[in-house]
This record gives structure tokens, sequence and C-alpha cells, in this order.
């Protein structure tokens, strides 16, 4: 969340993220594969506002396929390959 003043700003910088407008702040969302966040705090920064940072709980992951592996069996697989790396690190910090 923004200052309305940057509105313009911060499109030029994040011209394929939503922003909406609530009053005389603007609210960026920082939901697409280019993280944006630092980027805004900066622009706020630099033109001596603040920013407001509320992390949701949600995750977006996003996944190419690159030959003959679907989405979901890479995304399937990576799970599988995750809960293998934290059993070998649970038993290396014990």
């Amino acid at each position: 969340t923004l200052d309305k003043s940057l509105l313009n700003e911060i499109k030029k910088a994040c011209p394929n993220n939503e922003i909406k407008e609530k009053g005389d702040k603007i609210i960026v969302m920082d939901n697409r594969v280019k993280e944006v966040c630092d980027l805004c705090e900066g622009i706020a920064e630099k033109n001596k506002k603040t920013a407001e940072v509320k992390i949701g709980d949600e995750l977006i992951i996003t996944i190419e396929s690159f030959g003959q592996i679907e989405t979901k069996e890479i995304f399937k697989k990576s799970i599988e390959a995750l809960k293998k790396d934290l059993q070998d690190f649970s038993k290396k910090i014990k």
C-alpha cells in the first residue's frame, strides 16, 4: 500500500501488476512472477513516503513444462524431492 501520488511511477515500473486505488492510497498486488515489493518500497523511500507491506497466507508457484513431463508431474516430483531433503536435513541436525 502506497501513497496515491506514486501511482504513475509505480505503473511505469510495474506495468503488469494489478493496482487498486482506495481513497488516497494505491494497493499493488505482488502476485506475478517478477517480485515488485522491494521496487515499490524503493520508489516510496526515494519520494520520502512509506510503503506498507502485508504478507498473505497464499503461496504462488509457477511451473513451466519443458518437454515430455507435464507440469502436474513436475510438481509431484518436486514435492517428493523436498520431503526427502527435509528428512535428510532432520537427521543431520539431530
